[in-house]
């Protein structure tokens, strides 16, 4: 229920992704993640992850991007929990999964929650960011920053 449109396609092929080409040109090794700092063991419970994510409707954010290679998908969920995104919920049937990770501020306790899906035939990572603070879209783009030796 994304909508993909061919256009939006081409774009992401030439990587500077669907964020507004925003230093896009200085390329995504450039961007200064320091004032992100994630709890290490983040708590939330699935309760919690449920009625908070239903409930976030105005800090939502929505990406998507390529895998490299459908045999890199199974160190995402690695490369995410080393990140301290921690994994809520997983569904790796077939060629389409599904992942839920949540992180948590340091400073203040606020949740992030991401949900990932990733179709191995295409290739396609489509990603869905929610926040309790503004900090979500940051969040976002850290996300992918620690997805990216696996990301197209």
């Amino acid at each position: 229920g994304l909508g993909m449109q061919p256009p939006q396609q081409e774009v992401d092929i030439l990587g500077i992704g669907g964020g507004g080409g925003v230093g896009a040109a200085a390329g995504a090794g450039d961007v200064e993640f320091s004032h992100i700092v994630l709890n290490a063991n983040p708590q939330c419970t699935r309760q919690a992850f449920q009625k908070l994510w239903k409930g976030t409707k105005d800090r939502v954010e929505q990406t998507q991007k390529m895998l490299r290679a459908d045999n890199v998908a199974q160190s995402l969920e690695e490369l995410a929990n080393t990140a301290n995104f921690k994994t809520m919920a997983s569904n790796k049937k077939g060629r389409k999964w599904k992942f839920y990770f949540y992180a948590q501020e340091q400073d203040n306790d606020s949740l992030h929650f991401i949900e990932c899906n990733v179709n191995l035939d295409s290739l396609h990572v489509a990603l869905t960011i929610k926040g309790q603070t503004d900090l979500y879209q940051d969040i976002a783009q850290y996300f992918l920053h620690s997805l990216n030796s696996i990301l197209g």
